[in-house]
């Protein structure tokens, strides 16, 4: 925020993914709604023990899709489990999965709070012999960021958040002239969960 008001009126600024300020114009995913619909998916599949995995205070998308998780839980009048607050990146998720393991937590569904994290844990899990998704599913947002490679076909529940157009979006409003490649519009996306063991 402080680089952002440093910056503005000496250079173009967007802010990406971060809370809106006045005066400087941002580009933000919808979360909320997109965590209260792939949580509800999950609960839909019978799944009663969810663990959020990610820390909400780290940046607002995740903040707004542990609200959303909460929203999800609520709608259905049960109360959803405090968030397990760890950084978002791979191999945060690999020393996470290896205390789930361990037995440090207890879950059979883990909505994880980006697809870093989601991709390591899925694959810590299943080299230790874990069915993903009947013993845990796993369920995060879809994006093409993560180095990690994507089963086919994948065991991984998935939302899209569009953060591809975001960036697109951003470009655009902060070099006015430059034409994008195609029109940016934020994806929507589908659930590729398989339904839960009888």
């Amino acid at each position: 925020p402080d680089v952002a008001r440093a910056l503005h009126g000496r250079k173009p600024v967007v802010i990406i993914a971060g809370d809106p300020q006045e005066g400087i114009e941002s580009i933000v995913a919808e979360n909320r709604g997109s965590a209260e619909a792939l949580t509800t998916h999950v609960l839909d599949h019978g799944r009663t023990r969810l663990l959020f995995v990610g820390d909400p205070d780290g940046a607002p998308d995740t903040r707004d899709r542990y609200a959303g998780s909460v929203a999800a839980h609520a709608a259905r009048g049960r109360e959803a489990r405090e968030p397990v607050r760890i950084p978002y990146r791979e191999h945060d998720g690999d020393q996470f999965a290896s205390r789930f393991l361990a037995g440090e937590h207890e879950a059979d569904a883990l909505v994880c709070a980006n697809d870093e994290l989601a991709l390591s844990i899925m694959v810590r899990l299943q080299a230790a012999g874990v069915d993903v998704p009947s013993d845990a599913l796993v369920a995060t947002w879809a994006a093409p960021f993560s180095a990690a490679p994507m089963p086919e076909p994948s065991p991984l529940s998935t939302r899209a958040a569009g953060p591809r157009p975001s960036d697109a979006l951003a470009f655009a409003s902060a070099a006015p002239g430059c034409a994008c490649a195609e029109e940016p519009m934020l994806e929507t996306g589908t659930f590729t969960a398989p339904p839960p063991p009888p």
